[in-house]
């Protein structure tokens, strides 16, 4: 193999890789909101819900206090899809 076919071979290699990554991390995300609407219905509605009440400043460590299980990382990601929805901005 030549070194350019190398390279390609590895950059495809590294989407792939990454491909799977985002899969798996919108799969924990969706979850994690799933979840966060089950703990908290006051705060959370689901895709589609009207009326999403703003959240509280500082929500994220709220949640991190009564649920120490979750990992601060996705819930980062959670809560920024959550207040990126459409539903979200129009409330």
């Amino acid at each position: 193999m030549t070194d350019t076919t190398e390279s390609q071979a590895a950059d495809q290699s590294r989407r792939s890789i990454d491909r799977e990554a985002q899969k798996r991390s919108h799969a924990e995300v969706r979850a994690l909101l799933d979840e966060l609407i089950e703990a908290f219905p006051a705060s959370f509605k689901p895709h589609g819900a009207k009326g999403q009440p703003p959240l509280a400043i500082g929500v994220e460590a709220d949640i991190l206090l009564h649920r120490p299980h979750i990992d601060p990382a996705p819930l980062s990601l959670a809560l920024q899809v959550y207040t990126a929805g459409p539903e979200y901005t129009a409330a």
